[in-house]
């Protein structure tokens, strides 16, 4: 044999052997990608709620802010061990940069998954959550309790993993785009809510007082109108249609108006004269922009008018409305209000 040949055959199998190694990485971050996915199955409606009830305290999580540490679980069976025998059966549920009820939807999907498999869960919002104030807020640094008390009597510890996908570990979600099949389990996510998930004194005081205000004894029609980056997640509903649909009730009704921008409203004040429409005094977007990305020296407080406008719109008669989590979250929040659904 040559020695070109044998050059060329050496050349040869140091190909094959790189152009192994590569399909063996490549396959390999297929595989670590897809863990993460957001392909995952319905939470079931069977699951129990006659889990032990969680203790219920007013203790605050003291622990300063760390840079979380991020779960590396490669499936449910494994991360299973890891919290029971490094976490004490605690499942530390975190928190992304998305929007209010996109991770109160997170939270509500790990809940459902700890009562399931009888582990602690743990809710632990730090600075990924865009309302995050680094002073803190209401009497906390985690976020979650800036406005609503702790579901467990246990707390977040540095160095725990922090479990921060939408979806849990058992790939259950709830997501507004799912909206008939999330709409199936409204009176389910509703028990859950209620038996776990308690606002904070604060938040409720202010609900009551708007509503014994401006809604005790009237009949009102609850509007939430998306504005801002909506177009970008889905295709709009246009104004003219929520104007269309108010102006087939008599003016005997009142419209409690929820929504993220200030022309919007102002449209809305124009085009139902005759109407009394009434709204929460809360923070708009002027340009466009959504509020949970503008600057502003309280973000904590744009987080609580979120949830407040939203608990508000529970509290009505009936409800138009087009996709959203807002809209979701009222319904789960009040699970026999009429719901009308507005479409492109």
């Amino acid at each position: 044999m040559s020695l070109v040949t044998i050059r060329i055959v050496l050349y040869a199998k140091k190909w094959e052997f790189y152009m192994k190694l590569l399909r063996f990485l490549l396959l390999f971050s297929i595989a670590i990608s897809f863990q993460g996915s957001l392909v995952t199955k319905a939470p079931k409606q069977t699951a129990s709620l006659q889990t032990k009830e969680l203790k219920q305290t007013d203790s605050l999580d003291k622990t300063e802010h760390k840079q979380p540490v991020r779960p590396t679980q490669s499936n449910e069976a494994a991360y299973l061990k890891i919290i029971e025998h490094k976490q004490q059966n605690r499942h530390i549920i975190g928190v992304r940069d998305f929007g209010f009820f996109s991770n109160f939807f997170l939270v509500l999907a790990h809940l459902n998954w700890c009562l399931k498999h009888k582990k602690i869960p743990v809710i632990h919002w730090d600075h990924e959550f865009p309302y995050y104030q680094p002073e803190g807020y209401n009497g906390s640094k985690n976020a979650w309790e800036y406005y609503f008390k702790p579901i467990s009597n246990r707390s977040y510890h540095v160095g725990d993993i922090i479990d921060r996908r939408y979806n849990a570990p058992d790939r259950s979600y709830i997501i507004w785009w799912d909206y008939p099949r999330m709409l199936k389990y409204r009176e389910f996510f509703n028990k859950l809510i209620k038996k776990y998930i308690h606002n904070k004194e604060s938040i409720l005081k202010k609900v009551e007082s708007f509503y014994d205000k401006h809604m005790k004894g009237k009949k009102t029609i609850g509007m939430h109108i998306r504005g801002t980056d909506k177009h970008i997640e889905a295709p709009s509903v246009s104004i003219s249609k929520f104007i269309k649909q108010a102006k087939t009730y008599p003016k005997e009704y009142q419209f409690y108006v929820a929504t993220d921008e200030y022309k919007l409203l102002d449209t809305i004040k124009k085009e139902l004269k005759g109407y009394t429409i009434i709204h929460y005094d809360a923070h708009r977007s002027d340009d466009k922009e959504p509020i949970h990305y503008k600057k502003a020296p309280n973000k904590a407080l744009l987080g609580e008018e979120i949830l407040i406008e939203t608990l508000l719109l529970s509290r009505c008669d009936k409800f138009i409305h087009a996709h959203s989590n807002v809209a979701l979250a009222a319904l789960y929040f009040n699970a026999t209000l009429e719901s009308i659904l507005l479409t492109p």
